[in-house]
């Protein structure tokens, strides 16, 4: 019965049944309104009528207006389906779009497939991508490379105060595969390090305190952090990374999964001082 009522329907159709079957036509696109037609605004109309001079065997044209009128307004609530149906095909359709133009941008076959399961099992973050026109107009413009990596890298910030440090990592990795000279993603991986209490995190912190928005090979990070704001968020970042490799130094009994993970492409050339 489901998938009946999710079908596209014909709005005469609709009007057609209500002439003929009254509240049972109602059915063809609505059972909740054939249920209230039926058992409330049928019972009222009747007891309305009964006492006026419209009483339904000494004139009963104003019931067949009233069915007409039922009749318009269900004609109308399917086209108004139809009307939302192909709405929602639109947008589904440019969701699809915009996330295939996401995959391209990633450098290989393993991490678009790995990268598309990672979306079908964080449904708000695809959410998030496919509700992103801009993907569709400047693909390939370096700072929607950015802009990815920045929405990937506030997702896994998210999932690491919630406590999913796993998700939230394998979030920050994806933000960098987009955007591989990315301090929001260093501070992120370090903070989620942390916070799991794994003395890697002192690396990616050191990665963070190095980095030099004038030095940078990225046009894009120059002109980003060529404004005072993102430059004062770049400070605070920085002390705070001050602060967790002072904590992680004083917890030589923490773990440390550099060793495991050093032949990884984001882990190559992190440096512990």
């Amino acid at each position: 019965m489901t998938d009946f009522y999710k079908r596209r329907k014909n709005p005469w159709v609709g009007f057609v049944l209500v002439m003929l079957f009254a509240p049972f036509g109602f059915l063809y696109h609505s059972w909740k309104t054939a249920l209230v037609v039926f058992f409330v605004a049928g019972p009222l109309w009747i007891l309305f009528l009964r006492h006026t001079r419209f009483d339904l065997l000494e004139n009963p044209w104003a019931h067949y207006i009233a069915l007409l009128v039922l009749a318009g307004f269900a004609a109308l609530q399917i086209k108004g389906q139809q009307h939302q149906m192909d709405l929602e095909e639109t947008k589904s359709a440019e969701g699809a779009q915009i996330l295939n133009v996401a995959l391209s941008l990633l450098p290989n076959e393993v991490e678009r497939k790995a990268f598309a399961e990672y979306l079908n099992e964080h449904p708000l973050l695809s959410q998030k991508f496919q509700n992103d026109p801009t993907l569709l107009f400047e693909p390939q413009d370096p700072f929607t490379r950015f802009q990815i990596a920045l929405l990937l890298s506030s997702y896994g910030t998210i999932q690491g105060e919630a406590g999913d440090f796993s998700g939230a990592s394998s979030s920050l990795l994806y933000s960098l595969s987009f955007f591989e000279e990315n301090p929001n993603a260093w501070a992120g991986m370090a903070q989620v390090y942390f916070a799991w209490e794994d003395r890697i995190a002192i690396r990616w912190a050191n990665k963070l305190l190095q980095f030099k928005p004038r030095s940078s090979t990225s046009e894009t990070i120059k002109r980003i952090f060529s404004d005072t704001a993102p430059l004062a968020t770049l400070q605070d970042m920085k002390e705070h990374m001050t602060l967790i490799i002072k904590v992680c130094s004083e917890h030589p009994e923490w773990r440390d999964s550099y060793p495991q993970k050093k032949t990884l492409p984001h882990y190559q050339g992190l440096s512990l001082k």
